[in-house]
């Protein structure tokens, strides 16, 4: 997740960081806490204003300089309670239909970056970084970067990386494979959280040599820079795609990635498609070995990865 990016980057420079969250599986927190951090644990099913009760009840959140909110469903409530002149807020965003009262908002999203597209909705002295240069990228993903060599001119030799990312149902996956069952003889299919489909699609990777399935791996990184192409959604992957010059099939699975589902494909970063196998598998029979080369070069020049620093930069000098 990005909001545990930017904590991980505060922490390597020496920052002190608490992470505030209502219950998460154990398995999540337990990873939060080995990075060093310390966790929050927040009452479930309150409303804006006795969830900040209950942050500003912490004397680390009372105590903290920057307040990053990093939530879909806390609003101004909860924003007025938690920002004073000495407690400063940025939000995370990537639609601009929210209002917020914020000091800072970042918007990576690929798509006409200009103060307009926030205009109305946060406060005239709120400072915008927009744009993919402030994309989270996670550092092992700039650790796993080579440079890349050219794929095998045969499509059926290509190494592919399949992650819907983490708020598909895994249903969306199996359509994918449906698309790749005669495509491909080299799949790597990443599920980012269980899935109650996920025995259906470990079934339908069975008698299939070098299809292989990780649950949440920890070479995740790996695993994508080693392939030749990507089939994914449209949302805090494609950063880390980017980075890696990976070139990809995108589909667009919310309305919030609608703009870096269009926006990229109009840069020649990737191909957008529909979630229909018959056009997956259409689209991957249309690829050549020097279109994913020339995809790939696109990407990488749209998003180097460097986000963390450039956000930390500015969260330091103000």
């Amino acid at each position: 997740m990005r909001c545990l990016t930017l904590a991980r980057g505060a922490l390597a420079r020496g920052d002190q960081v608490l992470f505030a969250s209502k219950p998460l599986p154990d398995e999540l927190r337990a990873k939060i806490v080995a990075q060093g951090i310390r966790f929050l644990d927040l009452p479930p099913e309150v409303s804006e204003d006795d969830d900040a009760v209950a942050c500003l009840a912490d004397r680390g959140f009372a105590q903290a300089n920057w307040v990053v909110l990093d939530h879909y469903g806390l609003g101004t409530t909860w924003q007025e309670r938690v920002r004073v002149p000495r407690r400063r807020l940025c939000v995370f965003e990537d639609m601009p239909n929210r209002v917020h009262h914020a000091d800072l908002l970042l918007d990576p999203t690929y798509a006409p970056q200009d103060a307009d597209r926030y205009r109305g909705l946060v406060p005239e002295t709120c400072q915008l970084l927009l744009g993919p240069a402030y994309a989270l990228v996670r550092p092992e993903v700039l650790e796993a970067r080579t440079e890349r060599r050219p794929p095998p001119t045969a499509s059926a030799e290509w190494r592919i990386f399949v992650c819907l990312g983490g708020g598909e149902t895994g249903r969306e996956t199996l359509r994918v494979l449906q698309a790749l069952d005669t495509v491909s003889t080299n799949v790597t299919v990443v599920m980012a959280q269980p899935s109650v489909h996920q025995t259906e699609i470990g079934q339908s990777l069975r008698g299939k040599r070098g299809w292989v399935l990780h649950l949440a791996p920890d070479h995740f990184a790996a695993l994508m820079a080693g392939s030749d192409l990507a089939i994914t959604g449209s949302g805090s992957i494609t950063w880390e795609k980017c980075a890696l010059g990976l070139p990809s099939l995108a589909v667009c699975l919310a309305d919030n990635q609608r703009d870096i589902f269009t926006g990229l494909e109009a840069a020649g970063a990737h191909l957008a498609c529909p979630l229909d196998p018959p056009r997956l598998r259409a689209a991957m029979e249309g690829l050549t070995a020097d279109k994913l080369v020339g995809m790939g070069q696109a990407a990488h020049a749209i998003c180097n990865g460097r986000g963390v620093a450039a956000v930390l930069e500015h969260l330091r000098s103000n």
